[in-house]
């Protein structure tokens, strides 16, 4: 008897909790992509030198110059790293926002495609 009902609490499963768990798990997926990649921090810093790494101001003007010849080095490296990341991570981050949605969608048909192969295979068998 207690069969009888399984298909019944099965959808009701599916459209309720299983919907609200589903949503929780994407937005848990995208949020981390979203804070590993820390693009608007990597933004806000993105003039800033590599690592924080720099010469400080040199003795003369040979000194000065190639101080200015250093940091400026470690600045272009540190723009290139930060806009290969940023690229890279908003790059992932539209994929699995689209995935998210195509998951998403698969979830609501997805109870549907058992009955739909089922009376594939019926007709098949009948033809």
């Amino acid at each position: 008897m207690i069969l009888l009902f399984l298909p019944f609490s099965y959808t009701w499963w599916h459209y309720s909790t299983g919907i609200t768990d589903l949503l929780r798990v994407l937005g848990n997926v995208i949020w981390f992509l979203y804070n590993f990649f820390s693009i608007p921090l990597l933004l806000s810093t993105f003039l800033n030198p590599w690592r924080r790494l720099g010469e400080g101001r040199g003795q003369g003007l040979r000194g000065l110059f190639e101080s200015a010849l250093v940091n400026g080095i470690v600045r272009i490296v540190g723009i290139l790293v930060r806009a290969v990341v940023i690229a890279f991570g908003t790059v992932t981050l539209a994929l699995s926002v689209a995935a998210s949605i195509f998951v998403f969608l698969l979830w609501l048909i997805l109870p549907f495609i058992p009955i739909a192969l089922l009376l594939y295979g019926l007709t098949l068998l009948l033809l």
